[in-house]
Order: structure tokens, then sequence, then C-alpha cells
């Protein structure tokens, strides 16, 4: 079946969601992606450029080389990035599911010695999208320190982003008691609700969030996504408005905003928002693919087409963008290549990825 052409959507949280995995016991030689599989990054070819590294693959490079010192004592508590409805970031390796890495005390030559330590791993794990383990070691922590506030928040966040709403929902309403003016904990129970449907609960949860840390960009952005989807618009995008006038660099306020113009037809606008994406950052998939859809309804096929191929170079797996490209070669009487990106959107769906 063919994915509608839609906007995607954008929430902001402390961490950046992937499509889930498929069903498996991880026995297989690629990962979600459909990238090999390693435990480790390949070396770097001599005389090659260096290729900067990914804040996880700083982080569990410090597992593998054994500084677990240094990794919990750089580690920002909590982490905060945004939440996307669609796959992140790229990381161009991974552990391998069920098995690999290890958990517990050990693997690696890594000896565990505190519940800083285990939160320390459990945040790498769910940077790198490995979240069971990562909830093995959240586990871990809150074992040995009950009172672990940023364990409860990211154990929480990792059960989010499983789509787990309700061991989620039980982890931020643990936090909450133990901190009731902890703001994050009430914006990710906000999005918790808004992913199970209450958004009376979810606009609720960012007031709150919003009346303890006035000055928490994320609250507001997530907040708007809530209005934008009542089609309270005047408030989404106020809300969007003040989330980028708090925070200039959130790129989840520009792409919310963004296609709350391109809903009222307000194409230039619109592609305005995505082009500050793109001035952020320039490897923004989910950007391309929604500034290649602005121009489709303006009627502009052939820069539609040239975005949703550049979604497709920086996200290979970026099912939106194939079934969006699929419609714009349909609209110029390609049907070759209408039927060949429709038959990649059948392929990737079989595989498990999702819109």
């Amino acid at each position: 079946m063919l994915v509608a052409v839609l906007l995607s959507a954008v929430l902001s949280s402390t961490v950046s969601a992937q499509v889930p995995p498929p069903p498996g016991d991880g026995a297989s030689g690629t990962n979600e992606r459909g990238q090999e599989k390693q435990v480790k990054p390949e070396p770097q070819a001599a005389g090659s450029p260096a290729r900067p590294r990914s804040p996880a693959e700083q982080m569990i490079n410090k597992l593998f080389d054994g500084e677990i010192d240094k990794l919990v004592n750089e580690l920002p508590s909590p982490i905060i990035s945004p939440i996307l409805e669609v796959t992140g970031p790229y990381v161009p390796w991974n552990v391998s599911r069920g098995g690999g890495m290890g958990v517990g005390t050990g693997g690696m030559g890594v000896t565990l010695r505190d519940d800083k330590e285990f939160y320390a791993r459990g945040m790498s794990l769910q940077m790198l999208e490995s979240y069971d383990l990562a909830i093995v070691d959240f586990n871990r922590a809150i074992k040995l320190n009950p009172l672990y506030e940023d364990a409860y928040l990211n154990r929480g966040k990792t059960y989010l982003l499983k789509g787990d709403y309700n061991r989620a929902l039980a982890d931020y309403d643990k936090l909450i008691q133990l901190n009731p003016q902890y703001a994050l904990a009430y914006v990710n129970r906000g999005i918790s609700y808004f992913r199970k449907g209450d958004r009376k609960r979810a606009i609720a949860d960012f007031d709150k969030a919003i009346q303890i840390g006035p000055q928490l960009s994320i609250a507001y952005n997530n907040r708007g996504m809530v209005y934008a989807d009542k089609g309270d618009h005047d408030r989404a995008f106020a809300d969007f408005d003040k989330a980028i006038e708090l925070n200039p660099q959130n790129t989840a306020a520009y792409g919310n905003r963004g296609n709350a113009y391109a809903a009222k037809r307000d194409y230039a606008r619109a592609i305005a928002d995505y082009e500050r994406i793109m001035q952020i950052n320039p490897r923004d998939a989910l950007t391309y693919n929604n500034r290649g859809y602005a121009y489709y309804l303006k009627g502009d096929i052939d820069r539609a087409i040239a975005d949703y191929s550049e979604a497709i170079r920086l996200q290979p797996r970026h099912i939106r963008a194939y079934a969006n490209r699929a419609e714009a070669y349909k609209k110029l009487g390609d049907k070759a290549k209408a039927q060949a990106d429709r038959e990649r959107v059948a392929e990737l769906q079989r595989l498990g990825v999702t819109p």
C-alpha cells in the first residue's frame, strides 16, 4: 500500500526518536537502517579526511576504551534534543541487538561500579537505539539509587521511544513524586499523553512545565504541536514563535511552524522555515522531504523531486520521501520511476519500516 503523502510532525523531548527496529532476534547481518552491524567503528583509511564523530560515537568509544570515568564526568544531565516521528540523525554504526555489547558488570573489558556508570552506559545505548539494553542499565542504576531522578527520566524516555507509553507514564509519575519541580518530567509525560491521544492532559503537563521553567523552549514547541493537532492554529503559531524566540536553534519548532504554514498554503513562509533548519543542520533528511512537499504543493515538481532525492540520499530508508517522490513522478507522467519508488515503499514496509 502506498504511504500517504504527508508532512511529518515534530515533537521535542530529550532524545532523537528513531523508527523502531523490525521484529527479530538481531541475528541478521544488518541493522534497522540496512547498514552492516559493527560493535566498533572501522579504522579510518590512511590519508582519508577525518569525519566528525557523532555524540553517540564519542560516548560509546569511551566505553570501548575503558574511559568510563571520563564518560560519566562529561555526560550532560539530562540530554535535550529533538524527538521526531520519523528516523532521526544518521548514526553510521550500531551495537548488535541480542549481543555484542553485554550488560551488567563486565563487557568490553569495563567493570561498572556505581549508579552513575550504569546510567552513562544506558544513555549511550539509548542514543544507539539499543533500547532493551539501555533499560537494563537504567534498571541497575535505579536499583543502586532509588532516588536517581535522571535515571527515571531517561528510562521513561526509552519506554516512550519503544512505544510503551504506560510504562513511560509510570516512570514520569514516580519522578514527579520524587521532584514535583522537575520540568522535563512534565514535558515527557505530556508527550506520552499526546501519543496516547489524551490532548487535554498533554496540554496540562506542558502548561505545568512552562510554569516551572518559563524559558523551556521545547515545552512551548510541544504544546504548539498539540494545539496544531487540535486545529487551534493561532495558539500553535504563538507557541512556535515563542519556542524560537527562546531558542533560535530549535529546529523542531521551525519544522512544526513550517508545517503549520504549509497547512495554511503559505508555502513561501513554510519553505523559509525549512531552509532555516537546513542552515542549522544541512543533513536533516526530514526537512528536505518537507520542503519537497511544499514545492510539490506549489506546483514546482522538479524542485520537489530534487528535495525528495536528497532526503533519500541522506536517509536511504526514508519511506515518506520515496512515497512522495513516486507521486511527483506520477505528476510528471514518468510511470516507470513512479512504480520503482512504490515498489521501494512496499519493500521497506515488508522490512518493518514505518512512516
